[in-house]
């Protein structure tokens, strides 16, 4: 994603030093440009914010690809594997939004905590919208495919419960936002996790019942071991709640 190199930072912050001590109805009330340059310094900043929007989106939108591509081709949707991918893709999803809110901090011309939460609100936008619409259709094949797709949905589960502290302070407070789209899809995980359970147990049962006369007895294995092996370390922590 396009940065600031460091030695244009002496000369923005100068141009945005002037800009910030132009006339703006909170110090110069009365001055009658004043309403003037604080819509056309809004109109700028809300600009910028689209269009830093806009490039991160396209830059962290081929990584929400290939997870899709796995998680609808593979026979089991990549399994913990593909969890711990979308752990990664979502932490550089962070990283990035943390960078664009240190950058807009230092440069916006109008710096106060309202106006720099409106325009980081929107400048995130995009991003929030990318977490939303990659988790809803992981989940979604999840629900379908529960019995052959469970192994994913406790690796996703795992790794979203260990970023949620940094979605929390980057996404929802620096942005001002009452929602939190991270804690709904882990609490929709959770939930799908909960599920495997009795229809894994009920499994077991119907593969332990007496064989119909004829058919060939099958031995009967619980893979329980397996399930506390496979899953990445922390995702069993919705059973404690």
């Amino acid at each position: 994603m396009p940065t600031i190199p460091p030695e244009s930072y002496t000369t923005l912050q100068s141009l945005v030093e002037s800009l910030r001590g132009l006339p703006l109805p909170s110090t110069h009330p009365s001055h009658p440009a004043a309403s003037g340059i604080l819509s056309t310094l809004k109109d700028g900043q809300s600009g910028y914010a689209e269009m830093r929007g806009q490039w991160g989106k396209k830059c962290l939108e081929p990584g929400s690809r290939q997870i899709l591509g796995i998680v609808e081709t593979a026979d089991d949707g990549g399994g913990v594997d593909t969890g711990a991918e979308v752990g990664t893709w979502l932490e550089s999803l962070l990283a990035v939004a943390e960078a664009e809110h240190e950058t807009l901090t230092q440069l916006a011309p109008l710096p106060s905590t309202s106006n720099l939460q409106t325009t980081y609100a929107s400048l995130i936008s995009p991003f929030v919208l990318m977490v939303t619409t990659t988790l809803g259709t992981i989940q979604n094949l999840v629900k379908k495919n529960l019995r052959t797709h469970v192994f994913l949905a406790f690796g996703v589960y795992g790794r979203l419960t260990d970023l949620q502290p940094v979605w929390d302070d980057v996404i929802k407070y620096r942005s001002g936002k009452r929602e939190n789209e991270l804690a709904d899809a882990i609490q929709s995980l959770r939930g799908l996790c909960l599920r495997s359970f009795p229809e894994f147990l009920l499994d077991i049962k119907m593969v332990g019942m007496p064989p119909a006369p004829g058919t060939k007895q099958v031995e009967v294995g619980t893979g329980i071991a397996d399930i506390t092996n496979a899953v990445c370390p922390g995702s069993f922590q919705f059973c404690q709640t």
